[in-house]
C-alpha cells in the first residue's frame, strides 16, 4: 500500500521540482481568462503538450455538434488521421488514430534522447531499462513482444535475441510520431496484436523543409554532464521535380553514468550510431513511391544479464553488439478517389545480437546454463501488405492482405561446452486477410468494426511443424452524449499463433520438444470510458482489461502453454491549455497478473507490474521572446503485491516507489530563428531509484537509474 509519509514527502519534493518552472506558469495566469482550445491556439515555436494517457476521440468537425459528414469528407479526415504525427489526428473510429499519440510537435518540445525519455510523461505506456540495449516498452504492463510493433511499417519480430536485452534499438531523434493502440486493435493494424500495437514513424523531407525551401539541413550537438556523453547529428534533404531525398547520421559516445548515490554504474557506456536514408518520387498524377533504409547499433561492455547488475564472479560484463537494419518500400496515392486509395508496402528487418564470450568462461570444464547466453543471434524478417480503401455508404472500408516470415539463426562458439555449441534456427510464417469499416450510421455515433483471419506456421527447432489459424474481430463505438461529453467502448479478440523460441537459448536438445497439443496464443480486450472537452479543458477516464490466454512459454525445455496473463485498471488524464501554455496530468492504476497471481518483474516476454503512477507536466512560452520553460514530475508509488512473492533466490519484496523531477528551458532567438538552444535538468534532486519497469527482486541485483544530469543541446537549421 502507498505509505502516507512517502506520499507527503514525494508531493513536497514534487512541488519544489515543479516550482522551478511553475513560476512561469503562474505569470501566465491572466491568460487563463482568455483560454482557447488547444486546436485553436498553438505556438509556432514550441506548441502545447499534446501527449496524454488516452486522448479524446473527437474530430474538429464534431466540436460544432453537426450531423455526420458525407463520405468524401470523412475520407479526408481519415487520411489526416493515418499520420500519427499530425496534430489534428482523428483519434476515434473514423480515423486510424490511437489511445496514445506522440506528435512531431511533442517531440520538438521534449527533445527525447532515449526511448525512456520518449515515454517519460506517459502512464499507459512505460519504458524500462538503463541503456539502449536493455530498453523494453510496456503497454498497460504488457511487454511489447505481445504487441504488433512497426517502424515505418516494418513489423518487428515478436521475440528478441535474449530475454535480458531490449526488443528494439531506436534512436528517437528522427521520429515524426508514435501511435499506440492499448488493448483492442483494428484489423488493419496488423497480425499478433495481443496487447495492442505500436507504430513508429520517422520524418520525411516534407516534415523538415520550411515553406518555400527546396534544400535544407541541420546540425545538432548535445552533452550529458553525468556520463560525459556527446551526441552529434546532422542531416541534409531536398526535393525537386517530384523527387525527394534525405540523409541523416548521428553518433553518441559516453562513459558509464552515476546513480543517485554517486556510484558509477558499470557497463552503461554509450556508443550508439544511427543512419537513415530516404528516397521518394511523386508523379503529377499523385502516385508516390518511397524507399527507406535505417541502421541503428549499440555496442560496448554490457552486463552478462543486460538489465541486471553482476550477480556473481564468472559472469562478468562482456562485450556486446546490438544492431538493427530496416529497409522499406511503399506505394501510395496522394490523390485518392472513392474507389482507389491504395497502399502497397514491403519490408525487410534484420536484428542482430553478438555477445562475445570472455576468455576462460564456458570452457569444456564448465557446464553452466548461463554459458548459452554467448554467441551470435540473427532474426531476419520480411513482409508486406497490399490494401485499398473504398468509400462505402456513410464511411470507409479498408481491405487487404499481408504476410511475414521470421527466421532465427543462432550460432554458439565451437569452443564452448559441447552442451551448448552449434548452429540452430527456426522459421515462422504468417498470412493474413482483413477488412475494417469505419462509419457514422447515425448522427453523433461513430463506429469502427473489422475482422482479420490469419494462418500461422512454425517450423520448430526440434523438427516439428505447427499449423494454426484463427480470426480476430474488433469493434469500437463512440457516442456524443452532449456537445462536450463523449462515451466510448471497444472490444477486440486477437489470434496470436505460436511464436518463435528465444533464439539465444537454442542449443542441443533445447527445446527438447514442442508439446504436440500446443494451442495458439490469443487475447480479449475491453475498454470503456468518458471524455470531456471544453474551452481548452480535456478530461478523460477509462477502464481497461486485457487477458492473454495460452501464452507460449518462451524458454521451456518442453514448450507448453503457460497460465493466463491479465492486466486491468483505469487510465485518467487531464489537461488545460491556454494561449501560452499547458498543464496536465496522467494517472494509471493497473493490476497485472499471471496464472491468477501477481505478475513479477522477471516475467520475461510477458509483462511487468505497473501499479499506481502519476505524471504531471507543464509548458509555458513567453510571448515574442522565443523563450519557453517546462517541467515533468513523475510519482511511482509503492507496489506491495509481491511482498511475500517468491522470486529467484528469495522473496521479491515490496517494489519501492520514487519521485523524479525534470525541468527544461529552451530559447529560439528572434534574431536567429534557425538556432535552438536548450538546457534540461533531469532528476533534479539526484534521486536514487530503480525504474518500475526494470528487473527487480529476490537475488537479482537491479541496475539503478541515472542520477542528476544536466543536458545541454543546440541545433542549427539551414
Amino acid at each position: 500500500m502507498i505509505k502516507v509519509g512517502r506520499v507527503l514527502f514525494a508531493a513536497g519534493r514534487g512541488a519544489m521540482g515543479c516550482g522551478l518552472s511553475i513560476t512561469a506558469l503562474i505569470l501566465a495566469a491572466p491568460g487563463l481568462a482568455h483560454a482557447q482550445t488547444a486546436s485553436e491556439k498553438s505556438s509556432d515555436a514550441l506548441p502545447p503538450i499534446t501527449v496524454e494517457a488516452a486522448q479524446p476521440s473527437k474530430a474538429k468537425k464534431k466540436k460544432a455538434y453537426k450531423a455526420p459528414a458525407s463520405a468524401p469528407a470523412a475520407a479526408e479526415a481519415e487520411t489526416a488521421a493515418a499520420d500519427p504525427s499530425n496534430e489534428s489526428t482523428v483519434k476515434g473510429p473514423l480515423g486510424k488514430g490511437a489511445d496514445v499519440t506522440i506528435t512531431s510537435k511533442d517531440l520538438d518540445r521534449t527533445q527525447p534522447q532515449t526511448i525512456q525519455n520518449l515515454y517519460s510523461s506517459q502512464t499507459a505506456v512505460t519504458a524500462g531499462g538503463t541503456t539502449q540495449a536493455s530498453t523494453k516498452v510496456y503497454v498497460h504492463g504488457i511487454e511489447e513482444t505481445m504487441l504488433n510493433v512497426q517502424i515505418d511499417g516494418a513489423r518487428q519480430a515478436q521475440r528478441n535475441g535474449f530475454h535480458h536485452n531490449g526488443n528494439n534499438v531506436i534512436d528517437p531523434s528522427m521520429l515524426k510520431g508514435v501511435a499506440i493502440d492499448a488493448g483492442a486493435a483494428s484489423a488493419d493494424a496488423g497480425p499478433n496484436a495481443l496487447g495492442g500495437a505500436i507504430r513508429y514513424t520517422t520524418k520525411d523531407v516534407s516534415d523538415l523543409l520550411k515553406d518555400g525551401q527546396k534544400l535544407g539541413g541541420f546540425a545538432a550537438l548535445s552533452y550529458d554532464t553525468n556520463s560525459s556523453t556527446f551526441k552529434k547529428s546532422g542531416s541534409a534533404y531536398g526535393k525537386s521535380n517530384g523527387f525527394e531525398i534525405l540523409g541523416y547520421a548521428s553518433g553518441a559516445d559516453g562513459n558509464s553514468y552515476e546513480d543517485g548515490h554517486g556510484n558509477t554504474v558499470a557497463a552503461t557506456d554509450v556508443d550508439l550510431v544511427n543512419y537513415l536514408g530516404k528516397l521518394a518520387y511523386e508523379s503529377p498524377e499523385g502516385h508516390r513511391f518511397a524507399v527507406s533504409g535505417e541502421h541503428v547499433s549499440d555496442e560496448g561492455l554490457r552486463p552478462f544479464r543486460t538489465n541486471l547488475s553482476v550477480l556473481h564472479p564468472g559472469f562478468a560484463p562482456a562485450y556486446a553488439e546490438t544492431e538493427r537494419d530496416t529497409f522499406t518500400f511503399k506505394y501510395t496515392s496522394t490523390k485518392p478517389t472513392a474507389w482507389y486509395d491504395p497502399e502497397v508496402s514491403f519490408y525487410s528487418n534484420d536484428t542482430r545480437l553478438d555477445r562475445h564470450r570472455p576468455a576462460g568462461v564456458c570452457g569444456v570444464a564448465v557446464a553452466s546454463f548461463g554459458c548459452t547466453a554467448y554467441g551470435v543471434v540473427d532474426i531476419e524478417s520480411i513482409g508486406g501488405k497490399v490494401q485499398n480503401t473504398f468509400v462505402v455508404g456513410p464511411g470507409k472500408l479498408t481491405t487487404g492482405v499481408d504476410f511475414y516470415r521470421d527466421e532465427t539463426h543462432t550460432v554458439h562458439p565451437a569452443d564452448m561446452h559441447p552442451n551448448f555449441a552449434g548452429s540452430f534456427g527456426e522459421t515462422l510464417t504468417n498470412f493474413g486477410a482483413y477488412a475494417q469499416y469505419r462509419f457514422e450510421p447515425i448522427e453523433h455515433l461513430r463506429v469502427s468494426t473489422g475482422l482479420r483471419a490469419d494462418a500461422n506456421r512454425l517450423e520448430a527447432a526440434d523438427g516439428s511443424e505447427h499449423d494454426t489459424s484463427g480470426v480476430s474481430p474488433n469493434i469500437s463505438l463512440e457516442y456524443d452524449l452532449t456537445r462536450q461529453l463523449t462515451a466510448k467502448a471497444s472490444y477486440g479478440y486477437s489470434f496470436g499463433g505460436i511464436p518463435l523460441y528465444e533464439a539465444i537459448l537454442l542449443r542441443p536438445n533445447n527445446p527438447a520438444s514442442y508439446d504436440p497439443g500446443l494451442d495458439p496464443q490469443k487475447s480479449e480486450s475491453y475498454k470503456a470510458g468518458l471524455a470531456f472537452e471544453e474551452s481548452g479543458l480535456l478530461i478523460e477516464a477509462s477502464y481497461f482489461n486485457t487477458r492473454i490466454t495460452d501464452p507460449v512459454c518462451p524458454s521451456c525445455t518442453v514448450v507448453v502453454n503457460d497460465g493466463d496473463i491479465e492486466t486491468r485498471g483505469v487510465d485518467v488524464s487531464a489537461r488545460y491549455s491556454w494561449r501560452s501554455g499547458t498543464i496536465g496530468a496522467n494517472y494509471i492504476h493497473a493490476v497485472t497478473e499471471f496464472d491468477g497471481g501477481p505478475l513479477s518483474p522477471t516475467a520475461w516476454y510477458y509483462g511487468t507490474p505497473v501499479g499506481d503512477q502519476l505524471k504531471i507536466f507543464g509548458h509555458y512560452e513567453f510571448e515574442r521572446t522565443g523563450f519557453a520553460v517546462g517541467f515533468l514530475s513523475q510519482f511511482v508509488f509503492d507496489y506491495d503485491e509481491l511482498e511475500n512473492f517468491p522470486g529467484p533466490g528469495g522473496v521479491i519484496g515490496v517494489l519501492e516507489g520514487y519521485d523524479v523531477h525534470n525541468v527544461y528551458a529552451q530559447w529560439v532567438p528572434n534574431f536567429a530563428p534557425s538556432l535552438t538552444l536548450r538546457a534540461d535538468v533531469l532528476n533534479v534532486f539526484d534521486t536514487y531509484y530503480i525504474d518500475r519497469a526494470n528487473a527487480f527482486g529476490g537475488s537479482l541485483v537491479p541496475i539503478a537509474n541515472q542520477g542528476r544530469t544536466f543536458l545541454l543541446s543546440g541545433k542549427v537549421e539551414f
